[in-house]
């Protein structure tokens, strides 16, 4: 093999990693954001985003903001020590003022 084939090869396969990156844009960025549908945005994505409108669908509903009931819970074991607080409505562990899950005012209490 010549080296000119070996870098041909090499810069074959880089094209192909960043059209698959392109390609699943729209699931990176819903696993990133922790979307509490991600995994329903992976399936349209990887199914169907080769149309492009589906690709453009998946891409809108993983840019749009969960609604508050649509968050998912955190659990006790992924919750940061020091000032946590527990959610008297949901069960769900913040550190703010306010519940991501349900809006509701935190806790006061150590978690």
């Amino acid at each position: 093999m010549s080296v000119d084939s070996i870098s041909g090869t090499l810069a074959g396969i880089g094209v192909l990693l960043l059209l698959l990156a392109a390609y699943l844009v729209p699931s990176i960025l819903a696993f990133h954001k922790r979307k509490a549908n991600r995994v329903a945005i992976f399936t349209l994505n990887f199914l169907l985003g080769w149309t492009g409108v589906c690709w453009v669908v998946a891409l809108v509903w993983a840019l749009a903001e969960d609604a508050p009931g649509q968050l998912p819970a955190a659990s006790p074991a992924a919750a940061p020590s020091g000032f946590t607080r527990l959610c008297a409505a949901c069960g769900a562990i913040g550190n703010g003022k306010y519940c991501r899950a349900c809006g509701v005012e935190l806790d006061r209490r150590n978690a």
